[in-house]
């Protein structure tokens, strides 16, 4: 196709000016990368040879193709590592503690009770305080349960299963599971 070189040219041009451009180097190092993983424009040693900026294209680990999929989930050297599943328990324990400090600040926090405030004919109502509640604040017996390490089992008297969840979350007294 004659036109295909042409496009590829403009496209590789156009990377490369969008590399030097200095708001989107500093987004690299600010750990904002939603956006680069879903367009594949991280800098993966592919694309960095893509960019003139690496001399190959290879993964530093197996030799592979060092797409931005092959150093997220595919290579093969990683995966016998444990690499994957670190990275997966890290980010894992990382949720774990954030819902582990909203359970215990939940605990002392209960949900207000709702009151009808009656308003005589012609007054304005007063505002009172907001207070925003969440699940958690439905009870006070959460339990938390993390997969680190296979070792989370469901609980038999909800359900028998195989299954490992990441993470559940369990109030007895409110008949309540959260699961993720």
């Amino acid at each position: 196709m004659p036109g295909a070189k042409r496009e590829t040219t403009y496209f590789r041009r156009r990377s490369e000016q969008v590399w030097r451009k200095s708001e989107w180097v500093g987004q690299w190092d600010s750990g904002s990368r939603g956006h680069g993983q879903v367009y594949d424009a991280l800098p993966s040693p592919a694309n960095l040879h893509a960019w003139g900026k690496s001399e190959t294209p290879t993964c530093s680990l197996c030799s592979g193709r060092g797409s931005l999929e092959h150093l997220l989930s595919s290579c093969p050297k990683s995966l016998a590592d444990g690499r994957y599943s670190w990275r997966h328990d890290q980010v894992l324990k990382a949720v774990a503690e954030s819902i582990a400090l909203a359970i215990s600040t939940s605990k002392h926090h209960h949900a207000p009770k709702k009151a009808i405030s009656f308003i005589k004919a012609g007054e304005r109502p007063r505002a009172g305080p907001q207070i925003t509640t969440g699940l958690l604040h439905t009870a006070t017996d959460w339990q938390l349960h993390v997969d680190l390490g296979k070792q989370l089992l469901f609980p038999q008297h909800i359900v028998t299963t195989s299954l490992r969840p990441d993470m559940i979350i369990i109030s007895e007294a409110s008949k309540h599971l959260i699961m993720l």
